[in-house]
């Protein structure tokens, strides 16, 4: 935060803060964060389709504001019972399950069997600006393999979460 503006604020001194009141006025100008989260348990190998689609984690956000950010982030973890390494496709849709509504897309290449393939971390982070129309957002995070011969599975627990940060003025 830039203190610059608050001659008199500083992090460091929180008596000053109380003193000028400056602490209440950025409080006051800030807006409230929204998050959602879910938690999936995938205890069974999940087998991965070759179509994209497979819904592991979903996510909705409510009162939206134009000029806002949704920070989204993703765990899971893949099996992998082939001998060679096989590669998934990563995605997030927003608000339905169709390809126009894509908003992150990766390939992952995960490693073979016998080569600390089982449970293999896959991380994900995007952040999705709000625009002004938009009041409500659902995200979808989904996984598919690649190639119809590999032999990946999600395993284990699932997380999303996403978090709406407002935008603030001083």
């Amino acid at each position: 935060m830039n203190f610059s503006q608050f001659p008199y604020c500083s992090p460091c001194y929180p008596s000053w803060n109380t003193k000028y009141k400056c602490w209440d006025y950025i409080k006051k100008d800030s807006q409230s964060i929204q998050f959602d989260y879910a938690n999936e348990d995938f205890t069974t190998d999940a087998p991965i389709p070759v179509a994209p689609g497979l819904t592991i984690s979903t996510v909705t956000l409510t009162n939206l504001k134009a000029g806002s950010a949704v920070s989204l982030n993703g765990l899971f973890l893949v099996n992998n019972n082939s001998a060679t390494p096989g590669s998934i496709g990563v995605q997030i849709y927003k608000n339905s399950i169709n390809s126009a509504n894509i908003i992150y897309s990766a390939e992952i290449e995960i490693d073979g069997a016998g080569s600390d393939d089982l449970g293999q971390p896959i991380p994900v982070l995007y952040v999705d600006p709000i625009k002004l129309y938009e009041k409500k957002a659902t995200y979808f995070l989904s996984v598919y393999k690649i190639d119809e011969t590999d032999n990946l599975s999600v395993i284990g627990q699932a997380t999303l979460t996403a978090t709406a940060y407002g935008k603030a003025t001083y």
